[in-house]
């Protein structure tokens, strides 16, 4: 792991960064480009679990206004809302209702961009809902925006939604064509995805393997340093592929560790839905 004094340097480095660019625009007079700074910075602070910083930033974007700014600041507002919403309101529903504005605005101004990214969290958010219509239309729309780019990122994000998905119904089948695309998608990239192994030890947990099982997972948790600063949501569904594993007999050694984690997170739904699994498997 990194070390905390060097990760905090990194951290003080960058938000000094975005002090740098808030001031020149506030200077200049560029509201547009202030409230994108405005907004990068309160996205780090979420994924910091820096709460009441990360308010005080989105309240001074909500102060500037950004019904007349480029459809690209009002998309990037609209997630950061989201991220918001998921990670410490625990209110899906309510990161809803922000990506389907979202989308009313990209169909009046026929701007889409993070078109495939508004689609995927949707299905995130219905997966959890328990809405499996919305899940799967959404996935269409999300394949619909990406088929005709080489973005290999946003494909494998969506290979992800969709492993998720089969593994919420428990549907192997399509759980291992997913995998398969993702490995195929980065091919000799592939060295360690923490995605791919996640999935594949909850795969191999309900196959009943329970060697290759563990051994998935222990290499999703040696290979921790290339995903611990990843956002909460990223990590939270790192755990819950190990927690449902552990409901299978697989990834129990982990369980403690996770648990010792998920204690960190802030107040809303994914410690709430993560403790929920972590109390189903201690019985």
């Amino acid at each position: 792991m990194v070390p905390y004094s060097s990760a905090n340097s990194n951290r003080d480095k960058l938000l000094s960064y975005y002090d740098q660019a808030i001031s020149i625009f506030e200077r200049l007079g560029e509201k547009s480009e202030l409230v994108m700074a405005l907004i990068g910075k309160a996205y780090y602070y979420i994924l910091w679990n820096q709460f009441e910083e990360a308010s005080a930033h989105i309240e001074q974007v909500e102060l500037l206004d950004i019904r007349n700014m480029s459809s690209k600041t009002h998309m990037e507002y609209s997630m950061l809302l989201v991220m918001k919403e998921m990670t410490y309101d625990g209110n899906l529903t309510g990161a809803i209702h922000h990506l389907d504005s979202a989308l009313r605005h990209m169909h009046q101004t026929r701007t889409y961009y993070r078109a495939d990214d508004v689609y995927r969290t949707i299905a995130l958010c219905s997966l959890y809902l328990k809405d499996e219509q919305r899940v799967l239309e959404a996935f269409a729309k999300t394949r619909q925006y990406i088929q005709f780019t080489d973005e290999h990122v946003a494909r494998v994000r969506l290979a992800l939604s969709e492993a998720l998905y089969a593994i919420h119904y428990r549907r192997l089948e399509q759980l291992e064509n997913h995998i398969q695309e993702m490995e195929r998608l980065l091919a000799d990239d592939y060295t360690f995805v923490a995605a791919i192994e996640m999935s594949k030890g909850v795969y191999h947990a309900m196959k009943g393997n329970k060697e290759y099982g563990d051994a998935a997972f222990d290499s999703l948790w040696n290979g921790m340093d290339g995903w611990k600063s990843h956002s909460l949501i990223d990590q939270a569904v790192y755990f819950e592929g190990v927690l449902i594993g552990a409901s299978y007999g697989c990834g129990m050694n982990l369980v403690p560790s996770i648990q010792e984690a998920v204690e960190k997170f802030p107040q809303g739904f994914y410690r709430t839905h993560l403790t929920g699994l972590l109390q189903q498997i201690k019985g």
